[in-house]
């Protein structure tokens, strides 16, 4: 498995919020949420805990445990997370937020994976734990 990352901050951030990590057999990203604070330090956050451990309830309760130590909002772990990973010789593609995963075949043929949330903001990792937020997510007429 190959990967390859670039990052352009949009013309009206301050700090771009975007992150990556990979290693032998795995891919992460992760792309803060523009109206949540120090989402740049929760991407990283976030990739670096997904690297390290594979289980979301795991992943999550680490960077909640990091951002206590780090005295930063909770908030900033409202972040895009896309990965892929290798599984039992198969390739395995987990979302969690928005974006796109694009895939190139070995036979060349490009496939675009595309989440995006047109009537509300994305379902990020953090509102798995936060009820107040899942609850507001799931009430959103789509």
């Amino acid at each position: 498995m190959r990967s390859d990352s670039a990052f352009y901050i949009g013309s009206t951030h301050k700090v771009c919020e975007d992150y990556a990590v990979s290693r032998d057999n795995i891919i992460v990203v992760s792309d803060g949420c523009s109206t949540s604070r120090n989402t740049d330090i929760g991407a990283r956050i976030i990739c670096e805990c997904t690297k390290r451990w594979m289980e979301n309830d795991v992943i999550l309760t680490m960077a909640q445990n990091i951002t206590n130590i780090m005295n930063v909002p909770r908030e900033c772990l409202n972040v895009t997370r896309l990965m892929a990973f290798e599984k039992n010789d198969k390739i395995v593609i987990e979302t969690i937020g928005d974006g796109n995963i694009i895939i190139k075949t070995k036979d060349g043929i490009m496939h675009v994976l595309s989440m995006n949330y047109a009537k509300s903001a994305p379902y990020y990792m953090n509102y798995i734990y936060n009820e107040n937020k899942n609850k507001d997510w799931e009430n959103i007429k789509r």
